[in-house]
């Protein structure tokens, strides 16, 4: 186990913004904190980066309590959102300066930093200043200079927010790629599902400073353990008992299925009209009205012989629902 966290508790006036029991990584494996805006993720990466303190519980690293010790003590590198380059220097200056900064002899900071830029593809950039680069290219310069001293944990946090969808796309594929090579423990912070899902070995789901969910993204979006992180995952079908019983034996609240595990069949048990048709490109979102409530369709994207108002029967697959009891999932599923 490279990193520990136990018992932690952090305040911020009356405010819990963290409170984690027992949360452990492994080496050598893509992690992902995943939870929106005030959940704790950010004050769980400052804590283990040493940028902030704990007010209660422990931290140890291979071994070691770090649990007060400063950010230059803890073998990590952290790559901010904001990149936070120096705008003085150029890439190759850049990604130098952690090296000279620990007197590393110049011809061995030469080779570590022109290795870098080729695995970054920033070799023809290495003498432009960060303004004159790319959002992307920001990112993968703030990442070379991040790994450059060969951290055994790095630290992402939301690195990817403030680029476009193509390059985040790209990127996300780089960071994989550089946590394969250099065999790091990477702990990723973001509020994007999507992003989380496609990275992460893990996924940890923060929810008011808690873990409600630490699992592989599979499990995760197919056995969520609750409520909230069925809604984190996209879209979902939530529908109460009122609405949708069926024979099952079953002592459940809601029950909740994902689009794509519904289909428009001719002997459908349940019949509704359809609301809006949308095109997005990989599938097709039907909105169908069932009376007291609604429900979301996924079709492949070739499938466009539906049109609004037409009345249309639906079949569940009863296997992928998941029912929860006072929000939590149960355990038991249809066959």
């Amino acid at each position: 186990m490279i990193l520990s966290i136990n018992n932690v508790i952090k305040k911020f006036g009356n405010f819990t913004a963290l409170e984690i029991n027992d949360l452990n990584f492994e080496e050598d494996r893509y992690y992902v904190v995943l939870g929106p805006s005030g959940s704790g993720k950010t004050t769980l990466l400052r804590i283990i980066a040493g940028l902030e303190f704990a007010d209660a519980g422990k931290i140890t690293m291979l071994n070691n309590d770090v649990t007060g010790a400063p950010a230059w003590k803890r073998d990590i590198g952290l790559v901010f959102q904001n990149y936070a380059l120096y705008p003085h220097l150029t890439v190759y200056e850049n990604i130098a300066s952690p090296l000279n900064v620990m007197k590393i002899p110049r011809n061995e900071v030469i080779k570590k930093v022109n290795e870098l830029l080729r695995v970054m593809e920033l070799t023809d950039q290495a003498g432009k200043y960060p303004n004159q680069l790319s959002g992307g290219q920001q990112q993968r310069v703030a990442l070379a200079r991040a790994i450059i001293k060969r951290p055994r944990v790095l630290l992402l946090d939301e690195p990817l927010s403030n680029l476009d969808a193509r390059v985040r796309i790209e990127l996300r594929d780089y960071l994989k790629s550089i946590q394969r090579e250099f065999k790091l423990t990477v702990i990723h912070v973001t509020h994007d599902p999507t992003e989380a899902m496609a990275l992460g070995n893990n996924v940890i789901v923060l929810h008011h400073g808690r873990v409600v969910q630490n699992s592989s993204p599979k499990d995760l979006y197919n056995k969520p353990n609750d409520i909230f992180c069925a809604r984190l995952l996209g879209t979902v079908n939530i529908i109460s008992r009122d609405d949708l019983k069926f024979d099952d034996g079953i002592d459940y609240d809601l029950c909740e299925i994902r689009p794509e595990d519904i289909k428009i069949t001719e002997n459908g048990e349940l019949e509704g009209k359809i609301e809006s048709v949308q095109f997005l490109g990989p599938e097709i979102l039907l909105n169908i009205n069932m009376g007291n409530y609604h429900i979301k369709v996924s079709l492949d994207k070739y499938n466009d012989k539906y049109y609004e108002n037409e009345t249309v029967r639906l079949s569940f697959n009863k296997s992928t629902m998941n029912f929860y009891k006072s929000g939590k999932r149960l355990e038991k599923i249809l066959e």
